[in-house]
């Protein structure tokens, strides 16, 4: 049974009349992400073959910054700081869509 059939059917009187939710969608999280390391690579441009420490480099590359990279995905720092941001906000629940990586 699908949550959210749960939450707006099964229990209506628990919310309220006005709920606040988050959407987290494709993060993207590269664990070997490494600050420093080249932004353009040999065996593929963008993914999860760049920005590591031991991705082989393709020239013109740039290093990889401390937050991210925009032909990265997602590094610690990036994906931390997004979710603090919305830490700040008063949400009810959090839908978390995509798929994700192993």
């Amino acid at each position: 049974m699908p949550l959210l059939f749960i939450l707006f059917f099964l229990l209506p009187s628990t919310i309220q009349a006005t709920t606040y939710f988050g959407q987290i969608s494709d993060i993207h999280y590269d664990p070997k992400y490494a600050v420093g390391s080249p932004t353009n690579c040999s065996l593929q441009t963008v993914g999860m073959t760049c920005c590591n420490i031991d991705s082989i480099p393709q020239i013109p590359y740039g290093s990889a910054g401390i937050v991210g990279e925009y032909s990265c995905d997602s590094s610690y720092n990036l994906v931390n700081m997004t979710l603090d941001f919305f830490s700040g906000f008063p949400m009810d629940f959090i839908l978390w869509t995509g798929v994700a990586n192993s």
